[in-house]
């Protein structure tokens, strides 16, 4: 389930940092951050901040349910390349 919440919050850190020159350390923080420069993604980040609650009782790993937005994550090699 760790991996599913990095899935989504990691990416979002590094768009952050890369086209907007913000550093967000925390991934919960990168996450609520994430609504307001990925609002088409609000599904994926509505989900992975349920997921972040729910950690410390191991729930399952809803892997198919992340890996649309990882996928799409890849926008960042677009921004690379500007």
């Amino acid at each position: 389930p760790f991996l599913c919440l990095k899935f989504v919050a990691d990416p979002v850190r590094i768009w952050l940092w890369i086209d907007r020159g913000e550093f967000v350390a925390d991934r919960g923080a990168a996450l609520e951050r994430g609504f307001d420069v990925l609002p088409g993604e609000t599904d994926a980040l509505r989900q992975a901040r349920a997921l972040r609650r729910t950690l410390p009782r191991s729930p399952h790993a809803p892997l198919a349910e992340f890996l649309p937005f990882l996928v799409r994550s890849g926008r960042l090699s677009e921004q690379l390349e500007r």
